[in-house]
C-alpha cells in the first residue's frame, strides 16, 4: 500500500521527476538518437558506471542507497 503523501511531498517528488526528465532529455539530445526513454536511461546508467569506475566510486552501492532514498521519498519520509 502506498503512503498518503501531503501536497508538499507530492510536489517535491514531482520536482524530482522533472529533474530526472531534464537529464534524460538532455542526454537523449546529446546522443542524437531519438531512442525511447528506457533505452536512454540504460545508456545513461552504463555511462555513469564507466564514470564511477574511473572515479573509484562503488556504483552498485550508490544504486542501493538511491533505492533507499527513493523508497523513503515515495513513503513521505524524505
Amino acid at each position: 500500500m502506498m503512503a498518503r503523501l501531503t501536497k508538499k511531498q507530492r510536489e517535491k517528488n514531482e520536482e524530482r521527476a522533472r529533474r530526472g526528465y531534464h537529464i534524460l532529455y538532455g542526454y537523449r539530445e546529446d546522443q542524437d538518437k531519438g531512442e525511447p526513454f528506457d533505452t536512454v536511461l540504460t545508456d545513461l546508467l552504463a555511462d555513469l558506471m564507466h564514470s564511477a569506475e574511473e572515479e573509484k566510486i562503488p556504483f552498485a552501492e550508490c544504486v542501493q542507497t538511491a533505492q533507499m532514498h527513493y523508497n523513503a521519498e515515495k513513503n513521505g519520509e524524505g
